[in-house]
């Protein structure tokens, strides 16, 4: 490993006793740490350990308060920051050393808590003594971390999740060093762990005050690419959602079973139209529904904000319509009274057994109760329906059928319709409705078997006392009339509900929410991650993450609002402003005579005194005959206009040529013409070679982009003195578009 370079002014080691950060555990991983560190990195094997090590995962150490004093002794001006230290294990000389961070200086004398995590890399026991050596080392500026065993992992953004956790619990790190990082998001305290595979510039660095090139390595890599290229196919029950049209096209999902749950989402949908969503083949007796809800992370069949529960159990056939303005059609993840953006479909079984392979559509044509149609009775005037099964049949048939239909058929006297053949003995003891969920949504609620009446009874009739995914720090009181209800708060209300954060993207519980969070659009977790800080890349203020949206419109409402416009200068092969556009330009803010920048002016200024402009008129004119015939002499030039070095067939033809073109360019210089876009330059005056070369890049993007006017391009390139890409960027924080003035 290359050794660290210590610090020429601050030299300070000593030899503690170690102490574990946590008093209530004596040993790491609940016995001797000599097997488990042979290979010098030891792996916590233990998860129920792991999940008491929550506040370890960290690298930082507290040392006693003689450290502090010894290193501000030896540093009288100014005390590094931050303070790094090199571990090391006497007993085992051959051990390798790690290195690691202070957390404060308030520890027992002669000890050093350090956490078990970080004391398994080198081996160490309680009460050993472990060598402290502070260190400089220097910045990191790359970083390969292997992520080892994470075949059951569900993280969506590994580079967040690390980003996130190296920030808050890490100072150094080691080359061979394993991390032990948390999953946010799991319930179960979920952990994983990562090797420090590759370090820059040296083998041991800080990753405080630095920027660094991540790079994550996974080690099922080719399994986790078929995975998500088999993502399309529901049947092989993955979380990759499908995405389901809403034109109507059927999709035809697998056979459905426990623990596989057909997934799909709607992307695009018209918010002024119902959604239809209907189930199709499927067992009668299968138990089979579709669960409802705006969120990827909390739609399942024990949280949803729709289903098919209250619609006729043990049917072939069910359907489900979300009205359009519904008011639980809103965006739970933002806070906001806004739409979704998605909506998630789940297709969940209840049956043991695997079910046939089901079809569902969605589609948003008006269904028969959003038309309002008066009853005619049959559409045919010839047929009649009959009383019995209400079905329509051909008048003439009429008494034969209902003679035939009143001695074999038996119509359920609850309303619901359902017809029951009298040789099977008529309405079964399996057939049931609800009063109590009839009369609530107006509708009958009935089904034909005892487990579908089992499976509504548990959705609809039997309280849940608690919740099981709220949070310790903010549970639900109160508990909750039915589980349906329970699905309601898990989708919405639940303080462990999990969501994307916009500001760590990590998948995280949105935590308890104030009203003041929803009034702001946060979760109560997005409140407290948005209270950090970030600078501000146009203006350089530190600015909080919850306030970077608004001020950076702010911002914006600046750079619409803005009264200094550049000015470009007078002369058409000259790119400098003389005025607006943030000052600073060629002349400071000031215009010169004739709208010219000072540079371009500079030739024709004379202290002679000239009231009508006479003289001036002359220059001009000598300035363009000099052009004209002699041209400027430089190779660069590219005034085909009125330079002869640009154009040799200007000198060619004489001053019989030159003249008539001279009076014509004199005169527009003279004359108060107008020089915005559409009309002539006034001037056709050579220049350098820079403003040439500048000059081509303000034409490209004018002409051939179309975004900005040319004298935005042209100040933007004068400010950056030449440098295209941070023109280009002045453009974007600066620079009013064509389409926005």
């Amino acid at each position: 490993m290359t050794s660290t370079v210590e610090n020429n002014n601050i030299k300070w080691s000593s030899r503690l006793l170690f102490h574990p950060a946590d008093p209530a555990t004596s040993s790491i991983g609940g016995g001797s740490s000599s097997s488990s560190s042979a290979s010098g990195n030891a792996a916590l094997e233990d998860t129920n350990l792991a999940a008491t090590l929550t506040t370890q995962l960290s690298d930082k150490i507290t040392l006693p308060t003689s450290v502090l004093e010894a290193i501000v002794a030896q540093a009288p001006m100014a005390l590094p920051s931050p303070l790094t230290f090199r571990l090391s294990n006497p007993a085992q000389p051959q051990q390798r050393a790690t290195h690691v961070g202070v957390r404060e200086f308030s520890g027992v004398e002669g000890t050093a808590q350090i956490p078990l995590i970080v004391a398994a890399r080198i081996g160490l026991e309680p009460s050993q003594p472990v060598v402290v050596q502070y260190v400089a080392l220097p910045k990191a500026t790359s970083l390969t971390l292997a992520v080892l065993e994470d075949d059951d992992a569900k993280v969506d953004d590994w580079k967040a999740l690390l980003e996130a956790q190296l920030r808050s619990g890490y100072t150094a790190l080691t080359k061979g060093d394993t991390l032990v990082i948390s999953d946010p998001a799991s319930r179960s305290g979920k952990f994983y762990q990562c090797l420090v595979s590759d370090l820059k510039p040296e083998d041991a660095a800080c990753i405080i005050d630095t920027d660094i090139d991540l790079h994550i390595v996974t080690p099922n890599a080719s399994t986790q690419q078929s995975s998500s290229s088999k993502g399309k196919n529901v049947s092989q029950g993955l979380d990759v959602p499908l995405v389901a049209l809403v034109d109507g096209t059927p999709t035809v999902l697998p056979k459905l079973g426990p623990g596989r749950d057909a997934k799909l989402i709607i992307d695009k949908w018209d918010p002024a139209l119902p959604i239809n969503i209907t189930l199709s083949n499927i067992a009668a007796s299968g138990n089979v529904n579709v669960f409802v809800g705006t969120s990827e992370y909390s739609t399942s069949s024990d949280a949803f904000l729709w289903s098919t529960l209250l619609a006729p159990a043990d049917v072939t056939e069910k359907t489900l319509t979300i009205m359009p303005g519904a008011e639980l059609l809103r965006d739970y993840v933002s806070n906001t009274d806004k739409l979704a953006d998605k909506i998630y479909i789940v297709v969940h079984t209840d049956n043991d057994a695997e079910m046939a392979s089901a079809v569902i559509a969605v589609d948003q044509t008006p269904t028969e109760q959003d038309v309002d149609m008066p009853d005619v009775g049959p559409a045919d005037l010839n047929s009649k329906v009959c009383v019995n099964c209400h079905k329509t049949v051909p008048a003439q048939s009429y008494q034969m059928h209902a003679v035939f239909c009143e001695r074999n058929n038996v119509v359920c006297p609850r309303g619901c319709g359902k017809l029951f053949l009298r040789r099977d003995g008529g309405v079964p003891e399996a057939h049931w409705h609800c009063d109590e969920c009839t009369a609530q949504h107006g509708a009958p609620v009935y089904g034909n078997s005892a487990a579908s009446h089992t499976l509504h009874t548990a959705y609809f009739h039997e309280p849940v006392p608690t919740c099981p995914q709220c949070l310790p720090e903010a549970p639900h009181t109160g508990g909750f009339p039915s589980r349906a209800a329970l699905a309601l708060h898990l989708t919405t209300a639940c303080s462990g509900r999990l969501h994307i954060c916009r500001f760590c993207h990590l998948r995280v519980p949105q935590e308890e929410t104030t009203y003041l969070d929803r009034a702001n659009g946060f979760t109560g977790h997005e409140t407290r991650c948005g209270s950090k800080t970030t600078e501000c890349t146009t203006c350089g203020k530190v600015v909080k993450l919850s306030l970077l949206a608004s001020h950076m419109d702010y911002h914006n409402s600046q750079r619409l609002n803005q009264k200094n416009v550049p000015v470009l200068c007078a002369n058409g092969n000259c790119v400098r402003t003389v005025a607006g556009g943030g000052g600073g330009g060629a002349n400071n803010g000031s215009e010169t005579p004739l709208g010219l920048c000072a540079i371009c002016f500079g030739p024709l200024h004379s202290t002679v005194y000239d009231p009508t402009g006479v003289k001036l008129a002359q220059r001009i004119e000598r300035r363009y005959v000099i052009q004209a015939t002699r041209g400027c002499g430089k190779p660069w030039c590219a005034n085909q206009a009125a330079c002869a070095s640009a154009n040799p067939a200007l000198r060619a033809g004489g001053m019989a040529q030159v003249m008539p073109l001279v009076q014509a360019l004199t005169a527009r210089a003279i004359n108060d013409n107008n020089t915005d876009s559409g009309f002539l330059p006034k001037f056709e005056f050579c220049v350098d070679e820079m403003t040439t070369k500048r000059k081509l890049f303000v034409d490209m993007v004018v002409e051939d982009e179309q975004i900005y006017a040319r004298a935005w391009v042209a100040r933007a390139v004068e400010l950056a003195k030449g440098n295209e890409p941070r023109a280009r960027q002045w453009l974007e924080t600066h620079a009013i578009k064509l389409t926005e003035q």
